[in-house]
């Protein structure tokens, strides 16, 4: 795979990190559930799973765009 792959799994953790911490501002919700996508490229959709699950939690009235990606997640597990 080309790419810089395991740097951006590194700034989705640090991402993570910081939503999750209460210390930065908002993120935007449609910008958020998307930071955990870099799991699939190696291999780990339960980590996006549990991202979007932890997204949806924040948010559960508002994020279609976190269901959406959890589905999508959630298949693409199933062929690994």
């Amino acid at each position: 795979m080309a790419g810089r792959v395991d740097d951006a799994v590194g700034y989705a953790e640090a991402a993570q990190e910081a939503v999750t911490s209460g210390r930065f501002d908002e993120v935007s919700k449609d910008a958020e559930d998307g930071i955990g996508s870099p799991y699939a490229a190696i291999g780990q959709t339960d980590r996006w799973v549990e991202w979007c699950l932890t997204v949806i939690a924040r948010r559960p009235a508002t994020n279609v765009h976190a269901k959406a990606l959890l589905a999508i997640a959630q298949e693409n597990g199933r062929f690994r």
